[in-house]
């Protein structure tokens, strides 16, 4: 018997701005996915700081995306230690995120993790595939973000594992999943 999972996803504030909100909707509902709970809230600061971690793996990782970015594009990212670099990129989500209204959507489908995370695309919308959600609707880039010193808009923030899915859901929604 095949089982269903649940994943989180966060429609962030400029797909709201934009007017995005239906055509990502409607891009999840068409993929066959259940969106099983969806609430609109203006994210409180201690809840963003929660989703967006401060554990030294991950803050590694943003530093790593960011010289990547730079690499890619014949540049260099000068910084100085990679883990306070990192701090700094997850200040400018937790700013990004609280800056104005986000939707929080469970996600429930058999392996709706995966399909999500295909389904929205690479967190670089620059090198996103088409046909994704930041491929077809974000043009922003981790290389012009970080040059402007600020989070990269992405439309979607999108649990990257079933662990992950399972914390946000419960940090978001108070629910056990």
């Amino acid at each position: 018997m095949v089982t269903s999972e649940k994943t989180f996803v966060m429609i962030k504030p400029d797909a709201i701005s934009r007017g995005l909100v239906g055509e990502i909707v409607g891009r999840f509902e068409r993929a066959g996915l259940n969106i099983i709970k969806m609430n609109m809230v203006r994210l409180e600061r201690v809840k963003a700081e929660a989703l967006y971690q401060s554990d030294e793996a991950w803050l590694n990782m943003l530093t790593s995306k960011a010289k990547e970015a730079f690499e890619a594009v014949g540049d260099k990212l000068e910084i100085g230690d990679t883990l306070t670099y990192g701090k700094q990129i997850r200040a400018w989500l937790i700013d990004y995120v609280t800056s104005g209204p986000v939707i929080l959507m469970v996600i429930e489908a058999t392996k709706a993790v995966s399909v999500v995370r295909k389904l929205v695309g690479s967190t670089d919308a620059s090198i996103a595939a088409a046909g994704t959600v930041r491929g077809d609707l974000c043009s922003d880039s981790l290389y012009v973000a970080n040059v402007e010193k600020r989070a990269i808009k992405t439309l979607l923030h999108a649990s990257g594992n079933l662990k992950e899915a399972k914390r946000e859901i419960s940090l978001m929604f108070g629910d056990p999943v």
